[in-house]
């Protein structure tokens, strides 16, 4: 590796959840599999690519220029450089500095994937699975995260673990899942200390251990997976692997609450109702289960109604007021990413 190339890794995460939820005053869990397939992080190197890929994800915008960035990156594409393809086509599947277009992305993809280069294998595998820019194929997704994971790349790894979980093309396992979260869970990738974590919870392909899935969920969660951060706080509340402690609990909810998780504003509504780990306030606890009802969160409404019933009007004309105004954390989590 020449000296003007350097390694750094962005998350890019899509993920969708089936939430376990008992009754509107009972904490809610995600207690189910991510049913989507996500790049869990790439090394990357080529300083000007760096600078692109820094920018596209803070919501900058990106050289357009003869010399920019993205020019300098383009003609590396051209001339062969997987990562530079591998780059583009993340460029064109998000329309970051470039139109949208799947059919380019998978284009650079494809590029990359024939050099080996593991992070385009997943990013094309999972084009393949969700038949964008490319017509839905399991078995090719299938062959292209096996080849990724074969290399030891994390998002390879992740990604066959959830085809095996879903049973997507292939009989489902929930052993082999296990074992390429455990890989992947090796490399710290949030998302399979996230799934490793559920399966400890609900003794899916592991043994039921609750001290493992918490501790997954800290690891998952202090790299700001906001399901993880959840479920953690769900761990502190009912005592479950590790010592109860509603404060603990309050403070994970919050975290996944201000970056829009609607679950953790539920259960931080939930907490701010009965005070626990926190003062009891029901203008709060009113306020973000106004916040999780806008995102259609299951008995939000009726938790809402209940708080409304112990509140003046004022007050409730006041936490609607907080409602409107609140805005989530800009704060990236690798819960975000390429859908």
């Amino acid at each position: 590796m020449s000296c003007g190339r350097i390694r750094f890794i962005l998350a890019f995460h899509a993920v969708f959840l089936l939430g376990f939820v008992s009754s509107p005053e009972t904490a809610r869990a995600d207690e189910t599999k991510t049913v989507s397939y996500v790049n869990a992080g790439e090394q990357h190197s080529w300083r000007d690519l760096r600078r692109v890929r820094v920018r596209v994800y803070e919501g900058e915008s990106v050289p357009q220029g003869e010399g920019g960035s993205l020019a300098r990156t383009r003609r590396a594409a051209e001339l062969g450089d997987a990562e530079a393809q591998y780059t583009l086509g993340v460029l064109y599947r998000n329309g970051k500095g470039v139109e949208q277009d799947d059919a380019k992305a998978v284009s650079w993809y494809r590029k990359a994937a024939d050099q080996d280069y593991a992070p385009a294998q997943t990013n094309l595998g999972i084009a393949y699975n969700k038949g964008q820019g490319v017509p839905r194929d399991f078995a090719k997704a299938f062959d292209l995260f096996t080849k990724a994971a074969g290399q030891g790349y994390a998002g390879g790894q992740y990604n066959l673990g959830v085809v095996y979980e879903t049973g997507a093309g292939v009989a489902r396992d929930w052993v082999k899942a296990a074992a390429l979260y455990t890989e992947a869970v090796q490399q710290n990738n949030a998302q399979a200390q996230f799934n490793l974590g559920v399966m400890h919870l609900t003794g899916r392909g592991v043994a039921q251990d609750f001290a493992k899935a918490a501790a997954l969920f800290l690891e998952s969660a202090a790299l700001g997976h906001t399901r993880a951060q959840n479920n953690l706080g769900i761990a502190y509340g009912k005592g479950e692997g590790v010592p109860q402690d509603f404060a603990k609990a309050a403070a994970q909810f919050r975290t996944a609450a201000e970056h829009g998780y609607s679950k953790a504003q539920y259960n931080l509504g939930i907490a701010f109702f009965r005070g626990d780990g926190v003062p009891r306030d029901y203008l709060r606890a009113y306020k973000w289960f106004d916040l999780a009802a806008s995102s259609g969160g299951e008995g939000a409404i009726e938790a809402r109604e209940r708080a409304a019933r112990r509140m003046t009007p004022a007050q409730i004309a006041e936490a609607q007021w907080m409602a409107r105004e609140w805005t989530p954390s800009k704060k990236a989590s690798p819960a975000r990413g390429i859908e």
